[in-house]
């Protein structure tokens, strides 16, 4: 059984690992394009990221009340960690409008935000692939704070 579970979190690391994702699981929604309904204006890459973490945070919302969907969880979690890992490596739009002498400083917080997210979504893949409830949703809280600070550091609405 030891074995088992050591081998289950493969396949989700396996595109991460190769720098790729999986094809969403048969019962999920068609994958739309990456604006929000309403959004006339193109998005850039780490606005991209962001759309994933937004709608995998709404889709856990619902997902971590139901143990049946642990399985499609966990998928999302994946995808979510991996748009932080690849958006941590972006520029925030809103760099153009720091003062040189502070841009460092302020892309060097950015970065450990977005590692100390990456780092709670690893707390809650844990949790899930545990069975721990109360876990799971203590870390999808701990990511909805993650967020909100974020959102108002780190752009420009915010």
């Amino acid at each position: 059984m030891k074995i088992l579970l050591l081998l289950f979190p493969l396949p989700f690391l396996l595109p991460f690992l190769l720098g790729t994702t999986s094809a969403p699981p048969a019962d999920s929604p068609p994958v739309q394009d990456s604006q929000e309904p309403g959004q006339e204006e193109e998005v850039g890459p780490l606005e991209e990221r962001m759309l994933v973490l937004k709608r995998g945070m709404r889709a856990l919302r619902r997902g971590l009340k139901d143990p049946e969907k642990d399985a499609t969880n966990l998928e999302i979690v994946a995808g979510m960690a991996v748009a932080v890992g690849e958006g941590k490596l972006l520029t925030p739009p809103m760099l153009e409008g720091i003062p040189q002498e502070k841009k460092e400083g302020f892309l060097l917080e950015y970065r450990k935000s977005m590692v100390s997210m990456q780092m709670e979504l690893l707390k809650l893949e844990l949790a899930l692939l545990g069975g721990d409830r109360d876990a799971a949703k203590a870390a999808y809280e701990v990511l909805k704070e993650m967020e909100d600070a974020g959102h108002e550091r780190f752009t420009q609405d915010g």
